[in-house]
């Protein structure tokens, strides 16, 4: 479908609702930008939108807005052992 990220996730752990679920689509833009949106699927309000941005080989800038409204900043370090 043209994404790197589809996930439906339920809202309730251990119970399945489609129409109480959110679906997540994530796509890079290009080799260092990486976006992605949250919707839930009832008619309740709830959305997410952010962006990833590589600085490095484990090192991310992240920037996102949360279903209340606000803005997050952050800056991720990723290691594997």
């Amino acid at each position: 479908i043209g994404v790197e990220t589809f996930e439906i996730k339920p809202l309730e752990p251990g119970r399945f609702s489609l129409l109480e679920s959110e679906v997540t689509v994530g796509k890079y833009i290009s080799n260092k930008i990486y976006l992605r949106y949250t919707r839930r699927l009832s008619q309740s309000t709830g959305q997410e939108a952010g962006v990833e941005y590589r600085l490095g080989k484990r090192l991310y800038f992240e920037g996102h807005r949360d279903k209340l409204g606000l803005f997050h900043l952050g800056l991720n370090l990723y290691w594997e052992y």
